[in-house]
């Protein structure tokens, strides 16, 4: 009896030890999933993760392997894109730093697994579409199998995003009549999906290959494409009113007419080559390295950009070409010809540690491309310049291989609650290694930096929290060979290229406006001026309050009613200020507020 009452028990323990087992599965996958509806990225990668390790056969691994990967981040993500006199940062953080995220299976791995051990589930076909486009976005030599396969797979609702893509890789290649035939298959095959778009493409195409009127021609069908899809609209059951599509018809129309433009441009590019109109100028070629040190530096990805408007800058890099350097830090493309481009390197974030601190010389990244013509770049991440001493009104620095030169660049920083804020003030030239500068930059007047209390009291004082120092070094042909402290990837500023002020006590109102005590500091101010009307000091300080006002009195975002905001008093206060001490600073102020007078006037004249 005692062994029964044994066995029944150990049967009753293995039972539970099951029940346990069958709950854990789904345990797992539901933390999973509401950590993921949560946003909580880092706490639902741990679970999937977890529940991929200990439940390898469960039906929902699909699932739990695609979810996952779009949490990891792509090796396409760029963390800084840098062109010649423009640099963006993308911070964003990623779950990977705070959760072991691949167990052997990176992203891609992952998707991959889904389409093929899982072809039939849902994830399978989107898992297919991201895996395509990860390859694309790094440049893999498998890329055009997958997007093409991507593009023909009926159940992808994004495929003509995916046959962008594929495009954009053909043309890189050279390969402009696929790119066209692509476009073509769209059209038929998927006449409503982003048919603007469609049709912004196969004109780029076209322009590619040098048949203008084409291009032309179908440019000129997008906003007839718009406005017929507009016509559609009313009967959806909610159907955004005519101010609501504005900026997409604007947009539309911008892209038409930058596009068109540039079509005006070839065919002025082709008279100077004495091309009959609506030829084609053939291809140009763009080869070049990335160097490291003077070693090759592979995994880079290298965008070439047509530039239309060289006085334009943009941070979206979308149209352009891209390739991704091999194993000797190479890169090339064949391009249409008659053209000037801007190349410019994208960095990631695995790589993006191994160049900061170095400068980044951009040798040959602005170019026109003739027929023909094989143009070379080199870009070579070098040492900076390196700063030996830094202290109020001085900086030294180590001679640099190869400059006759330096500049010293002054920047006046302002602190703000979320950080930092800067603006150029001064740049001086020296054939030595140190400089001295005796007067402090000033922040200029009108120029108006804001948080969520108010105009920053450094711009009402025009006195900096501290100044930014950046020495660059020049050759004898003028241009810059390397820099202090160099590239930067994370947010803030360099601690180390910064100059604390030698300051005195403030006085009184000025310690109230630091205080952002606005009110009483411009009280203090007044006093101040009705006791010694010609203080420079006072006026200028006043002057800047009642140009720029000091905080907002409507708590409305596109309010521009500023408290204390007061052109004719800050007209005459510059008046007596220039009257007094007629500096190019003040002079410049004085004119600086009677156009703000005139612009308030037109407006008011030519009313609401």
């Amino acid at each position: 009896m005692k062994n029964k009452h044994l066995v029944i028990a150990a049967v009753a323990v293995l039972a539970a030890v099951g029940l346990v087992r069958a709950a854990g599965d789904t345990y797992l996958f539901n933390a999973a999933e509401a950590a993921r509806r949560n946003n909580d990225l880092a706490k639902a990668l741990a679970y999937y993760n977890r529940f991929l390790q200990e439940y390898p056969g469960d039906e929902r691994v699909p699932e739990a392997l695609y979810w996952s990967a779009l949490m990891l981040p792509s090796r396409g993500s760029l963390k800084a894109v840098i062109f010649p006199g423009l640099m963006s940062i993308t911070h964003r953080p990623t779950v990977v730093d705070d959760v072991s995220a691949d167990m052997g299976r990176t992203k891609e791995e992952r998707l991959r697994r889904v389409f093929t051990d899982y072809p039939d589930h849902w994830a399978a076909p989107h898992a297919l579409n991201r895996y395509a486009m990860e390859l694309c976005a790094t440049g893999h030599p498998e890329a055009e199998e997958y997007l093409l396969r991507a593009v023909h797979d009926h159940r992808i609702s994004d495929r003509i995003r995916t046959a962008f893509a594929l495009a954009d890789l053909y043309l890189a290649q050279g390969r402009a009549v696929d790119a066209l035939e692509l476009m073509e298959y769209c059209e038929a095959e998927m006449p409503s999906f982003l048919p603007e778009e469609q049709r912004l493409k196969k004109g780029d195409i076209l322009a590619s290959m040098g048949d203008l009127t084409a291009a032309r021609a179908t440019y000129q069908e997008v906003m007839e494409v718009f406005e017929r899809r507009v016509s559609t609209l009313p009967s959806l059951p909610h159907r955004p009113d005519s101010a609501a599509l504005e900026p997409t018809r604007a947009h539309y129309h911008e892209q038409v007419a930058e596009r068109i433009a540039a079509l005006d441009a070839q065919i002025a590019a082709q008279a100077d080559h004495g091309t009959a109109p609506g030829h084609a100028l053939g291809t140009g070629t763009i080869e070049g390295v990335v160097l490291l040190k003077g070693q090759p530096l592979a995994g880079a990805q290298i965008i070439a950009e047509r530039v239309t408007d060289p006085a334009r800058f943009s941070v979206d890099h979308s149209d352009a070409s891209r390739v991704t350097t091999g194993a000797d830090g190479s890169f090339r493309f064949e391009l249409p010809a008659g053209g000037r481009y801007q190349v410019g390197i994208g960095l990631s974030a695995k790589l993006a540690p191994s160049v900061e601190g170095l400068h980044l010389q951009m040798i040959g990244a602005n170019l026109v491309l003739n027929p023909g013509e094989t143009a070379r770049v080199e870009l070579r991440f070098v040492e900076p310049v390196k700063v030996t001493e830094l202290r109020p009104g001085f900086v030294a620095w180590e001679p640099y291989h190869g400059a006759s030169a330096y500049e010293v660049q002054i920047d006046c920083v302002s602190t703000e609650e979320s950080g930092y804020s800067t603006i150029g003030a001064v740049m001086l030239r020296t054939d030595g290694h140190s400089l001295e500068f005796d007067e402090a930059p000033v922040i200029p007047f009108g120029v108006i930096a804001m948080d969520q209390h108010g105009v920053l009291p450094s711009h009402l004082t025009g006195m900096p929290d501290a100044y930014l120092i950046r020495v660059q070094a020049i050759d004898a042909q003028g241009k810059t060979i390397s820099s202090s402290p160099g590239l930067r990837f994370e947010p803030g500023i360099d601690l180390s290229s910064l100059i604390r002020p030698d300051r005195v006590e403030p006085a009184e109102a000025e310690s109230l406006l630091a205080e952002r005590k606005y009110d009483e500091a411009v009280a203090a101010l007044e006093d101040r001026l009705a006791q010694s009307p010609d203080d420079l000091r006072t006026l200028e300080i006043l002057a800047r309050v009642y140009f720029m006002g000091t905080y907002d009195c409507d708590p409305d975002p596109l309010s521009e009613d500023m408290a204390h905001r007061n052109l004719a008093r800050s007209l005459s206060l510059l008046e007596r200020l220039t009257e007094l001490a007629p500096t190019p600073d003040n002079i410049n102020a004085l004119d600086t507020v009677r156009r703000a007078l005139e612009r308030e006037s037109e407006k008011h004249e030519a009313g609401p």
